[in-house]
């Protein structure tokens, strides 16, 4: 799986939060893609909350998924 986090103009120093994309996933489905892009925005609302800088916000919501995909592999 490849995760892309697509950076947004002047980021990380403008403040703008960076979008995410799943890719070289032949078994990702549509609303896999839809749910996880939905949970996504949901965390990076709750670090964006705390004001923490975009990018400890991109690296905790990166490895919190990462983490979470392993436990589903096992």
């Amino acid at each position: 799986m490849r995760i892309t986090i697509d950076g947004e103009e002047g980021y990380p120093t403008s403040g703008a939060v960076p979008g995410v994309s799943l890719g070289g996933m032949a078994t990702l489905s549509r609303e896999d893609g839809e749910r996880f892009k939905q949970t996504y925005q949901r965390w990076i609302a709750q670090f964006v909350e705390q004001r923490k800088p975009p990018a400890e916000v991109c690296l905790d919501v990166l490895v919190a998924k990462v983490d979470e995909l392993a436990a589903g592999c096992v």
